[in-house]
C-alpha cells in the first residue's frame, strides 16, 4: 500500500495563498486542450512545468491506483483538522485536468467525504461528451465549484448551468477580471470569489 506521503500535495503558491492543491503533468492529462491551450498553456513551461515534471507526473499514476481516494481523504482531513479557516479551499489541478470517468468519480466521493472544505476547479473536459455527465454530477456538489474554462478557440457554448472561467481575448468572455491577477487582491485566499458561492464568472488575463 502506498503512503500517505506519496500523494504530492502543494501547500500554497502565491496566487493561491495558504490554499492546499493537487496537480497532474499538464498535457497528459487533458483530453480537453484546446488549440489556445495547447499554445499558451501555463503549466508546461518555465518554472511551473520545469520544476513540477516529476511531482507531477508521479501524481497521475498514483492517481489511478485504487488507494488514491481512500489517501486524498485522510490528507484532506488532516489539513482541515490543522486550521481553524470557516473558509477552508482546496484547489484541484493548478496543472492538469479531469482525463476520465474513474477519475472523476474519484473526485466526486472526496468532496462528498470533505463537507468542510470548499472545493474549485477549472475544466475543459466539459467539452468531451463521454466526461460531461460525470463532470454534471461533481459540479452539482454543494462543496465543489466547478469552471467550464473558455478561449477563443473553443467555438462550443459552455453549458448554461455553469460558472465560466474566460480568457480576456475570447469576445464572448463577461466576468469579474481576477482581482488576483490586476493587483486588487493579494491572493485567492483574499478573494474567495471562486470559491465561495455558486453564482459568477470571471475573466483570466493571459499568464
Amino acid at each position: 500500500m502506498m503512503l500517505q506521503q506519496d500523494l504530492d500535495i502543494s501547500r500554497e503558491n502565491k496566487k493561491l495563498g495558504n490554499i492546499h492543491s493537487f496537480s497532474l503533468p499538464a498535457k497528459a492529462s487533458c483530453p480537453g486542450a484546446s488549440e489556445w491551450c495547447k499554445v499558451n498553456c501555463y503549466a508546461i513551461g518555465w518554472p511551473l512545468g520545469f520544476f513540477n515534471k516529476t511531482r507531477y507526473a508521479n501524481n497521475y499514476e498514483r492517481s489511478k491506483s485504487r488507494w488514491f481516494e481512500k489517501l486524498m481523504i485522510q490528507r484532506i482531513r488532516l489539513y482541515a483538522n490543522n486550521t481553524k479557516d470557516k473558509y477552508l479551499a482546496f484547489r484541484i489541478h493548478v496543472s492538469g485536468d479531469f482525463y476520465d470517468n474513474a477519475y472523476i468519480d474519484k473526485w466526486i466521493h472526496i468532496v462528498k467525504a470533505s463537507p468542510r472544505v470548499h472545493f474549485f476547479s477549472y475544466t475543459r473536459s466539459w467539452t468531451l461528451p463521454h466526461l460531461f455527465l460525470k463532470l454534471e454530477e461533481l459540479r452539482a456538489l454543494p462543496n465543489m465549484q466547478l469552471f467550464a474554462s473558455v478561449d477563443s478557440s473553443i467555438k462550443l457554448n459552455p453549458p448554461p448551468r455553469w460558472r465560466k472561467a474566460w480568457i480576456e481575448d475570447d469576445t464572448r468572455a463577461v466576468g469579474l477580471i481576477c482581482p488576483e491577477q490586476v493587483g486588487f487582491k493579494q491572493d485567492c485566499t483574499k478573494c474567495k470569489f471562486c470559491y465561495m458561492g455558486k453564482q459568477g464568472n470571471v475573466v483570466f488575463k493571459i499568464h
